[in-house]
């Protein structure tokens, strides 16, 4: 790994959050802490370092660039948010000068909805890293980022809230669409004040992060 985890998360907390995070596409930016620990898992599973790597739904790119810091081959991050992209090229410069590392002609930038990105305008993909919408405020967005992420790659890190019947929806689905749980993994979110509604400084949210393969047969196709 080209950075410590410490100092992957303070690389990380360098970067710029959403100016104006969307409930209904429930941005909720991932924290340092979290995305550091996701990303030095599957680093130690040997899914990130010379890996080409997609971060569905990246937001302002904390996994892409997590991903890019850790020493992956080369990673799209695909959003459908310009000012969220915007913001995830900033991020890029703020993470070379924090960390020391040329990681921009690593990262490539693309705005379109997940739902409709064909296998072959990404090229070959090793890993799939995402923090997609928890289903909460659109029902079932969560699904179009599994089924998507199984399509693309045969390794999945897919981060979820941790609820049993969370659990339970993420493993049958997995496994109706073509893959299988490998491990599982629980990290907190300190999630920051972003909307009207929050009435305290700061939240923590229960996460999971599923380690998803792909079976030989593949995901079923929409």
């Amino acid at each position: 790994m080209r950075l410590r985890r410490k100092k992957l998360e303070i690389a990380l907390s360098r970067l710029r959050r959403h100016p104006g995070p969307s409930p209904r596409l429930e941005q909720y930016d991932l924290s340092p802490r979290a995305a550091a620990d996701v990303l030095f898992w599957a680093w130690r599973n040997g899914d990130i370092e010379d890996r080409a790597i997609c971060d569905l739904g990246c937001g302002t790119g904390v996994l892409s660039i997590g991903a890019a810091l850790a020493g992956a081959r080369r990673v799209c991050g695909v959003d459908l948010d310009p000012v969220a992209l915007e913001v995830a090229r900033e991020n890029i410069n703020i993470a070379e000068k924090a960390s020391g590392f040329a990681i921009r002609d690593r990262i490539e930038l693309r705005q379109i909805d997940v739902g409709a990105i064909e296998a072959r305008t990404l090229g070959a993909l090793d890993t799939v890293i995402q923090n997609p919408p928890f289903g909460v405020q659109q029902k079932h967005s969560d699904r179009v980022f599994i089924r998507k992420a199984l399509e693309l790659a045969p390794t999945v890190y897919s981060l979820h809230k941790r609820s049993p019947e969370v659990e339970r929806f993420v493993y049958a689905y997995v496994g109706e669409i073509g893959g299988r749980i490998e491990a599982k993994m629980d990290v907190d979110l300190l999630v920051p004040h972003q909307f009207s509604f929050h009435r305290k400084p700061t939240y923590t949210v229960a996460a999971t992060v599923f380690l998803m393969r792909r079976r030989s047969n593949g995901p079923e196709k929409a």
